[in-house]
C-alpha cells in the first residue's frame, strides 16, 4: 500500500542558510505520527 505522506530527503533554505536538511518522513494511512522538537527546529517548515 502507498504511504499517505511520504518526503524523501528534503532541504529547505532561507538566505543559504539549510534549515531543513535532508529529512525523510513516510507516514502510512491510519498511522498516527507526531513530529516533536524545540522552538524553531523546523516542523512547520518540514510539513
Amino acid at each position: 500500500m502507498p504511504p499517505r505522506l511520504e518526503i524523501r530527503n528534503l532541504v529547505r533554505r532561507f538566505g543559504g542558510q539549510a534549515v531543513v536538511d535532508h529529512v525523510s518522513l513516510r507516514v502510512a494511512a491510519g498511522q498516527v505520527t507526531c513530529l516533536l522538537g524545540p522552538s524553531g527546529c523546523g516542523k512547520s517548515t518540514t510539513l
